[in-house]
């Protein structure tokens, strides 16, 4: 952080920058406050374990994919399978597919092509 006469300038932002911080002006008439709330917010980055873009899975086989990430604001989980979105509206996430809650596991009951590809 750098202070020049009033201005408060923080160069690089970073998480641990984010709080309150308190603007306080005094003279002999009295003094005068003013709170700024600073929150910095942190990119998503896919947190999984495994490295794997690609999964080979046997006809008939059941798969589970995890997907999990952090950031600031906590990142929302999304599937996609060929850019379409899936959701849990019935609509769109087909037979013998679940997601859960958080949307961080996509189960496939019974997959129906021979190779499925994570890209």
């Amino acid at each position: 952080m750098v202070l020049i006469g009033s201005e408060l300038t923080i160069p690089i932002a970073e998480a641990e920058d984010s709080g309150k911080y308190t603007c306080l002006a005094t003279n002999k008439a009295g003094v005068a406050e003013k709170d700024i709330r600073v929150d910095v917010l942190i990119r998503p980055k896919i947190t999984n374990p495994h490295n794997s873009t690609e999964l080979n899975a046997k006809l008939g086989d059941a798969i589970s994919l995890q997907c999990s990430a952090k950031g600031h604001p906590a990142p929302k989980i999304t599937w996609l399978k060929a850019n379409n979105k899936l959701t849990t509206d019935g609509e769109r996430l087909p037979k013998g597919m679940h997601l859960s809650i958080n949307g961080q596991s996509l189960f496939i009951a019974k997959i129906k092509d021979v190779g499925v590809k994570l890209w």
